[in-house]
């Protein structure tokens, strides 16, 4: 008797290390439901996905002398680690890792009961669910394999799979969103992450509806958590699309929120016509539509409007600085930039057209006496209002390279005491 205590201490102690306390707690629930079920074979192995929940079997009706609520499971399991905790041998580093399990068992007990009265005032809503989706279709595509031992083609993992290759293979033929990359890829992994949470939210909803046990109802409530996170998280790339805008590049950000929503859109057909979801027909609907909302309303034409006619006010306000800025000294800019190999003018290239290339990069109006005054003399006075007037206007390396280029002709400072 104590050997075989001791390799149950042992089996706890080795799922901890193996999944984690969460995933090691809903795998032993997971198989205990399993283990109880009627209807279940018990010649299949039950397959776990990554979260503990047993993806290979369905659960439809359990015998009615056995209870199989979420708390009659912690209370068995509760009752087993006091029983290890009465070993007069047990080792005190055993006996640490069986308390830490059996307070986490308390709070889930805890939180059970709490939790009851809301999930059934959440019935309703639950009953909202089952209703979008189509359960007949909904479970052929839950089993990994069919019951002759076959891959199960319609196995849902399968089919999100070809979703996410098909997305990541369009990805890449956007050739004019390539500098994008890095944020469209992002946004489609949290559509990934959506997928799952709501396959897995179905999922459960099919596990209370097969088997009208409530210990899934505390699953259908973290699952919807974790759809409602995922659908706060894309609303927030509206503020990349307001970025775009923000910056000029109104084009970009027309197509970045064009390949958003397409994307959803598709994300919403891939659950109707291959999971059997039907998001229109399920709370989610109203989530789904806030989302589309917040990225159509990143920007809209009136703000665009706004912001090209602050931009066009603001160039008729350089055009304006630009045309109180005297030829010569326009000219000398234009020597200046010439000397230094800014913008270097070509042998054959005349200085009409060189003065009018230089103007264009700099945003500079451009009249012929710029070109009448090019060979004229840098006086001290044009130059001191070149300073003044034209290089606050230049961007910060031309006006750097230019400021260096101006120090070196300063005379040295004389030693007056050599």
């Amino acid at each position: 008797m104590e050997v075989q205590t001791t390799y149950l201490i042992i089996g706890y102690f080795v799922g901890f290390e193996k999944y984690g306390i969460d995933v090691f707690y809903n795998r032993k629930f997971q198989k205990w439901l399993f283990e109880n079920s009627t209807d279940a074979d018990k010649n299949i192995h039950p397959e776990f996905d990554t979260s503990g929940f047993i993806m290979n079997v369905k659960f439809t009706a359990f015998h009615n002398s056995i209870p199989l609520t979420e708390n009659d499971f912690i209370d068995i399991q509760i009752q087993r680690l006091n029983t290890f905790l009465e070993l007069e041998d047990l080792k005190s580093m055993d006996k640490i890792q069986i308390q830490h399990f059996k307070r986490h068992l308390e709070n889930k007990s805890i939180e059970y009961q709490q939790h009851t009265i809301k999930l059934i005032q959440e019935q309703n809503d639950i009953n909202e669910y089952i209703q979008s989706y189509r359960y007949s279709f909904f479970n052929s595509l839950l089993n990994k394999r069919n019951e002759d031992g076959k891959e199960n083609v319609l196995f849902y993992g399968r089919r999100t799979v070809e979703l996410l290759n098909l997305r990541d293979e369009k990805l890449n033929l956007i050739d004019n969103l390539k500098e994008r990359f890095d944020l469209l890829n992002l946004y489609n992994s949290h559509l990934n992450h959506l997928i799952n949470h709501i396959i897995h939210l179905y999922k459960a909803l099919n596990g209370y509806y097969g088997t009208n046990n409530t210990g899934f109802l505390t699953i259908i409530v973290i699952e919807k958590e974790k759809v409602f996170y995922s659908l706060k998280s894309l609303k927030s790339f509206s503020k990349n699309i307001k970025d775009e805008v923000i910056s000029g590049k109104t084009d970009k950000a027309i197509l970045i929120k064009t390949y958003f929503l397409s994307e959803l859109d598709v994300l919403i057909a891939f659950l109707d016509d291959m999971i059997g979801i039907d998001i229109s027909k399920s709370p989610l609907h109203t989530d789904f539509e806030a989302v589309k909302t917040a990225l159509n309303s990143s920007f809209i034409l009136e703000e665009l409007k706004i912001i090209n006619d602050l931009e066009t006010k603001t160039n008729k306000d350089t055009q304006e600085v630009n045309r109180k800025i005297n030829a010569p000294i326009l000219a000398l800019f234009c020597r200046l930039i010439n000397e230094i190999g800014i913008e270097k003018k070509e042998e054959i290239e005349s200085v009409e057209k060189y003065c009018i290339r230089v103007c264009e990069r700099y945003e500079l109006v451009y009249t012929d006496r710029i070109r009448q005054n090019f060979n004229g003399n840098n006086t001290k006075a044009n130059l001191k209002i070149f300073i003044e007037k034209v290089l606050p206007l230049l961007d910060a390396e031309t006006k750097s390279k230019i400021q260096k280029h101006l120090d070196t002709k300063q005379p040295p400072k004389q030693n007056l005491y050599a």
